[in-house]
């Protein structure tokens, strides 16, 4: 299955002839939206390799276009009257949607009018009401997920190691036996995600000074660059 992504960019001048040329060459199934002030680009990718399929694509962009940079996946917020028009459906039909007690939290309230995530909105009618439109969109997690990799944040996994000591370090070292074994750990010198390995048995003996050491990268590094 394949999602539609939208990032918000910046750094591209989309009325400018040599841009466009080079968005018409390289980039001919991106679709692109604003103006030098605010601009979205929109492409497909393989649900199952979202994120790495966005990153790539961004890339690919930035090595084409100095200057550009994606800033973020674009949250389509959308008003009760934009779901009445999306729906084909009433106002007044879309604003009763708004009060049922099942229905997505709104995102915001500018101005004091509600807005919500269009792809929870679609989730709610498919769920609650069976009524199921043809897109595909990728959630708030997935989402959230491509942000960090944009970004370059470590995930979850890789700032819990931190929170390891040196003792878990200096205490793998002393078990009796261990053969082939990877221990998470946390170096004192601030380097994440360490693992102890060792490619023979360390014995109770064993000074922690000998412990062999690897930084394996942080997953959002194992993304296309």
């Amino acid at each position: 299955m394949e999602l539609q992504i939208t990032v918000q960019v910046g750094g591209i001048d989309l009325d400018d002839p040599a841009t466009g040329d080079i968005l018409a060459e390289e980039f001919p199934a991106f679709f692109w939206q604003g103006d030098g002030k605010s601009a979205t680009v929109s492409f497909m990718v393989n649900a199952d390799k979202a994120p790495e399929e966005t990153l790539h694509k961004v890339r690919s962009l930035e090595a084409a276009i100095p200057g550009f940079k994606a800033l973020r996946v674009d949250r389509d917020l959308v008003s009760t009257t934009e779901i009445a028009m999306r729906v084909g459906v009433s106002r007044e039909a879309a604003r009763k949607w708004g009060i049922e007690p099942d229905f997505p939290r709104p995102f915001g309230t500018p101005g004091d009018k509600n807005i919500w995530q269009w792809v929870e909105v679609l989730n709610w009618l498919d769920r609650s009401r069976g009524i199921e439109l043809d897109e595909c969109q990728p959630d708030e997690a997935l989402m959230a997920q491509i942000d960090n990799c944009l970004m370059r944040n470590p995930d979850a996994t890789t700032n819990a190691w931190r929170t390891l000591t040196l003792r878990q370090m200096v205490y793998a070292a002393q078990v009796p036996t261990f053969y082939g074994t990877h221990v998470p750990v946390n170096y004192p010198h601030g380097l994440l995600g360490l693992w102890v390995h060792s490619d023979a048995l360390l014995s109770s003996s064993t000074p922690a000074s000998r412990v062999q050491v690897a930084t394996p990268t942080p997953a959002y590094e194992t993304l296309p660059v």
